[in-house]
This record gives structure tokens, C-alpha cells and sequence, in this order.
């Protein structure tokens, strides 16, 4: 009885910088057949192997224990290369004809299981993670951001970011890690003002009032902190629509009662 072991693999002809990334799953496949029986199913590679000869990149790029990893893997790998807008990659010749969107693709109204689930997870944790010991560049980290400004979550995506996070705890290890990258870092008077406008009007419920009270027993300030919170408190503010000035504490009971600028 064969084995079945789904994979994805890497060919290329680096003297004339075109290459292939591609997965194979069909029942009975094993990585062994690769370059010996499979060619890849790529019209493309095979006219490549007819003008140019056989590639000098065969490689087998991972291995995974079922159909539906493989095929979502190499479809991570594609849209993080960007292969139908680099003129390098052979796969781009697959686009339009080969439109793997929506019905198309082979994983369309699937899911993955929690075990593959977590077997990919593990399999990207640490070393294994392609971005492991690597930063963005202050570019890098500018576009992302410019990416992303004026995009918003829709209600449905966050009531589904929610309930997927339910139950789930931050490690004390991961949460000194977002305390450290915190430090120094200081809300822009833009930032201060939209958190203040998304947050009118809700209110904690009793269940998390409680959580927030238990998580906060037996838990102390230091004198660093404490300093910092009685300098905030004393601290004169000038309400943005009258101009009234008092404390923090002062200046909201203002504005939620007694401020005639606000209709």
C-alpha cells in the first residue's frame, strides 16, 4: 500500500529567472515521484523544459499530512509572493484561464479541521516561521500603515473576531512582550479623541465588571504609577467645545452633564 503524502514544491531556472511554485495532492502522491513521474501540470513548465531544458531548481518545499493543508499553504505562499504581478514567476501565466476564486477553488464552503488547524499552527511556530528574526523596515512599517488608514471592520467581522476569541487568555510571557513594546509609545490627540467617540455611550456589563475586578485583586500600583495617575488626575484639561478647564475627573462629569456645547 503507497503512502500519501500531499507536498508542495519549488522549480526554477535561475540563469533566466523564472520559476514555479506549485502543490501536488492527488490521491497516492508522494514526494519521491517528484521529477521522476510529475512534471507539475503546468502547460508553462513544460514549454520552459522544451526551449530551455530541465530546470536547475527542483525542490521539494514541505510536506503535510492532508489535501486541504497542501492546497491552502501553497495558496499562502502565492498571494505572499504576489505571483500573478511578478513577471518571474511562471504561475502568473495560470491567471485568468485558470481563475481558482470563489466556486473555483478547491477548498471553497470547506473547513479546516481544528486538528489541521493546529498542526499548521505548530508548523509555523519559532524557526519554522518564515518572518522569524526579521523586522520590517521603517518603509515597510510606513505602507503597511498607509495601507490600512481609512479601513474599517464591518460589525459582522467583528462580532466574528470576537466570539473566536472568547475564552482565550494572553500567556504572561506574551503579555510582557505587548507591555515592553508599549513603553514609550504615546497616543496621537486624533487617537485619544476617536477612542473617546467610539467609546460614548457603552457601558461594561456585570459579567465583565466582575472579571475586571477579580482580575485586579490583590494587584498594587507602583510608585512610578501612582505618581503618574496623581499627576494625570491634577492635571488642568480644557473641555474641546466650551472651554471650561478642570481635572480629568472634573472635566467629564462637565461634559456628560452641564456642557451647553453639546446637543
Amino acid at each position: 500500500m503507497s503512502i500519501y503524502i500531499p507536498y508542495t514544491y519549488l522549480v526554477g531556472w535561475s540563469n533566466l529567472g523564472e520559476y514555479y511554485y506549485g502543490v501536488r495532492y492527488k490521491q497516492g502522491c508522494h514526494p519521491n515521484d517528484f521529477w521522476k513521474d510529475y512534471f507539475t501540470s503546468s502547460p508553462k513548465v513544460a514549454e520552459y523544459r522544451e526551449l530551455h531544458g530541465e530546470p536547475d531548481i527542483i525542490q521539494i518545499r514541505k510536506t503535510f499530512d492532508n489535501r486541504e493543508s497542501a492546497i491552502a499553504w501553497e495558496h499562502k505562499v502565492l498571494r505572499r509572493m504576489k505571483v500573478i504581478k511578478e513577471d518571474h514567476w511562471l504561475n502568473r501565466a495560470a491567471f485568468p484561464v485558470f481563475d481558482n476564486r470563489g466556486k473555483n477553488h478547491p477548498m471553497f464552503g470547506k473547513t479546516l479541521s481544528k486538528e489541521t488547524k493546529q498542526k499548521m499552527s505548530e508548523a509555523n511556530k519559532g524557526e519554522n516561521h518564515p518572518f522569524y528574526g526579521k523586522t520590517h523596515s521603517e518603509e515597510a512599517k510606513r505602507k503597511i500603515s498607509e495601507a490600512r488608514k481609512g479601513k474599517t471592520f464591518s460589525e459582522e467581522t467583528k462580532h466574528k473576531i470576537s466570539a473566536a476569541n472568547k475564552g482565550k487568555t494572553l500567556s504572561k510571557e506574551t503579555k510582557q512582550k505587548m507591555s515592553e513594546a508599549s513603553k514609550g509609545k504615546t497616543l496621537s490627540e486624533e487617537t485619544k479623541k476617536k477612542m473617546s467617540e467610539a467609546s460614548k455611550g457603552k457601558t461594561h456589563s456585570e459579567e465583565t465588571k466582575k472579571k475586571m475586578s477579580e482580575s485586579s485583586k490583590g494587584k498594587t500600583h507602583s510608585e512610578e504609577t501612582k505618581k503618574k495617575m496623581s499627576e494625570a488626575k491634577h492635571k488642568k484639561t480644557q473641555c474641546p467645545n466650551c472651554g471650561y478647564e478642570g481635572n480629568a475627573g472634573n472635566l467629564a462629569q462637565h461634559m456628560k452633564k452641564w456642557c451647553k456645547e453639546i446637543k
